[in-house]
C-alpha cells in the first residue's frame, strides 16, 4: 500500500487547499481540475459551486460586452440591432395577445357573467 493511499480524502484536501492559497495556484488547479469531465460533473452537483461558475460565466460576460460596447467600432450598429429585435419581440407579444382575444372573445359571447366575476371586475 502506497502512502498516499494511507491519507484521507479529508487531508488530501486540506493540502490542496494549503497549497492553492494563492490566487495563481488556484485558478491553475481549478481549471486543470474543471478540465476532467468526471470532475466538472461531481463538482457542479454542489449548488454553491454550480451557482459561483453560472454567476462567474454571466460576469465574464457582461465585462465582455462592456468591452465590446466601448471599443469596438461596429458597437453603434449592434445596439441599433439589439434595439430592432426588443421592437419585434414587443410586436410579436402584442399580435399573440391580439391572436388570443380573437380567438377567445367569439366564444364568450353567449356566456353571462357570475357574481364573482363581476365583483373581479368593478375592485380597484
Amino acid at each position: 500500500m502506497t502512502v498516499v493511499a494511507k491519507v484521507s480524502d479529508q487531508d488530501k484536501a486540506r493540502v490542496v487547499e494549503e497549497f492553492t492559497r494563492e490566487e495563481g495556484a488556484a485558478v491553475t488547479a481549478v481549471t486543470g481540475l474543471l478540465r476532467r469531465p468526471d470532475i466538472a460533473f461531481k463538482a457542479m452537483s454542489d449548488d454553491t459551486a454550480r451557482h459561483q461558475v453560472n454567476h462567474a460565466q454571466v460576469e465574464r460576460g457582461r465585462q465582455a460586452r462592456d468591452v465590446f460596447d466601448r471599443t469596438s467600432p461596429v458597437a453603434p450598429a449592434v445596439r441599433h440591432i439589439d434595439r430592432m429585435v426588443e421592437f419585434l419581440d414587443l410586436v410579436t407579444a402584442c399580435h399573440s395577445f391580439v391572436a388570443a382575444v380573437g380567438r377567445v372573445v367569439p366564444g364568450l359571447r353567449s356566456r353571462t357573467l357570475g357574481e364573482d366575476g363581476a365583483r373581479s371586475c368593478t375592485r380597484t
